[in-house]
């Protein structure tokens, strides 16, 4: 008979444990219908191990996970962990699962099904159109577009708090920037007068001087600074929405990047054309 497969489980915040739970009674009925066998562990992560051990994942879990045959993963992240350093944010921990676990897939289906359409605050139509018109190239252009359904501005700016398309520090409008929940005019002018941005560190001591930690934080959340395709890190290259390690793999391949059409060449061969045009956003050549 074949040895029992190792898996570990990382229920995390929010949905996540509800999901494990469910996942656990499947594990059992396979156990007893199927004759297939599992050796489970559980461990934190997230928000639930920067509450623990005081970071996203501890070194024992990672090795736990390194180990297992599986890592069955839930779900992190909360407003209560939403003002927390950048650092230590609970998504760093599945950043470092997917970095060391040399994980490339990131399935994020937007599939609209109509039996939960309705469960949105906006329009069916609404939803469905701002899925068909991904991905978008700016906050500004969102902003267009629910206008153009008749939301109101601050219909509009309360949706914003819940979903947003970031804004690159060194380029972003005055327009873009004060869509930003919260920022204004005031933040808008600050964040050009320290243009270039090059490193939050800096962005914490610029912007630290007009409000406090927890708001700087906050307003991190909206922004990236782009990354140098010729020098970042891995870690850099992973802090982009939705790159996983086959996008590290292939812009540390074609390296030294020279013109954005070779960037269109080369990653255009694994995705679409939008999807090029997305990532090209969190990126410079220098």
């Amino acid at each position: 008979m074949a040895s029992n497969r190792n898996l570990l489980v990382l229920p995390g915040d929010g949905i996540g444990p509800e999901v494990m739970n469910e996942v656990r009674k499947i594990i059992a009925w396979m156990g007893k219908k199927r004759a297939v066998g599992f050796d489970i562990k559980e461990d934190v992560v997230g928000g639930a191990a920067l509450d623990k051990h005081g970071v996203p994942l501890s070194d024992d879990a990672m090795k736990t996970a390194l180990e297992a045959d599986a890592v069955l993963f839930g779900s992190v992240g909360g407003p209560k962990w939403d003002n927390v350093e950048f650092n230590k944010k609970p998504e760093r921990g599945l950043l470092r699962l997917r970095k060391e676990m040399d994980l490339f897939a990131n399935l994020r289906p937007a599939k609209v099904f109509d039996a939960l359409i309705d469960a949105s605050s906006l329009k069916p139509e609404i939803v469905k159109g701002l899925i068909a018109k991904r991905p978008f190239m700016s906050i500004t252009d969102v902003n267009a577009y629910l206008l153009g359904q008749k939301l109101t501005q601050a219909q509009a700016t309360e949706l914003y708090g819940k979903t947003f398309v970031h804004v690159n520090l060194n380029t972003g409008t005055s327009e873009e920037i004060q869509l930003i929940p919260g920022a204004g005019a005031r933040m808008a002018h600050e964040f050009e007068e320290y243009r270039p941005w090059k490193s939050w560190a800096q962005f914490d001591k610029e912007i630290g001087k007009y409000v406090a930690q927890p708001e700087v934080a906050r307003l991190k959340q909206y922004v990236f600074i782009p990354i140098s395709l010729n020098t970042a890190t891995d870690e850099d290259i992973l802090s982009i929405p939705g790159a996983g390690q086959r996008m590290v793999r292939e812009f540390k391949e074609y390296r030294p990047w020279k013109t954005k059409a070779q960037f269109e060449k080369e990653i255009g061969k694994y995705v679409g054309a939008a999807e090029t045009q997305r990532l090209w956003r969190y990126v410079v050549i220098q």
